[in-house]
């Protein structure tokens, strides 16, 4: 497979520690397959960074891994998708289930709908483990 010239930068920050893998054929690490399945061996990846980094349990950041900006580019189509959804919720007054969304996707859902203050929507997660599901539903105000 072969990995040679590739880099690794890693920048600490209050709450996280971001780590960078950047190189021609570094994305072959994460396979081609969809971006599912992409997400899914960099969030593996980042637990085994973070068990390297903290042993025995004394985890004190997060470990953020990102190869080649995956991640970057997942958050910026994730947005996109929280912007169509937003607007089929508000429109049709539906609540719009996602039943299979890795904890990054969730998690970058949820981060991107916060910061919609504007929009009356509003996304909860639901069940555990893989059978976790994102709601994200219309805020009926009283009046």
């Amino acid at each position: 497979m072969g990995f040679s010239n590739f880099r690794v930068s890693a920048q600490e920050q209050e709450e996280i520690i971001k780590v960078n893998l950047t190189g021609p054929n570094v994305a072959k690490l994460i396979g081609k397959t969809n971006a599912t399945a992409n997400t899914d061996v960099i969030e593996s990846l980042q637990l085994m960074v973070t068990k390297a980094v903290f042993p025995r349990n004394t985890q004190i950041k997060n470990v953020v891994l990102d190869v080649n900006g995956f991640r970057t580019e997942r958050s910026k189509m994730l947005q996109s998708a929280v912007e169509r959804t937003i607007k089929y919720v508000q429109t049709s007054n539906k609540t719009l289930r996602f039943i299979t969304m890795n904890v990054f996707d969730r998690r970058a859902f949820h981060t991107v709908l916060q910061k919609q203050t504007e929009k009356d929507t509003h996304s909860e997660s639901e069940g555990l483990g893989i059978f976790r599901q994102l709601h994200v539903k219309k805020i009926r105000r009283k009046r």
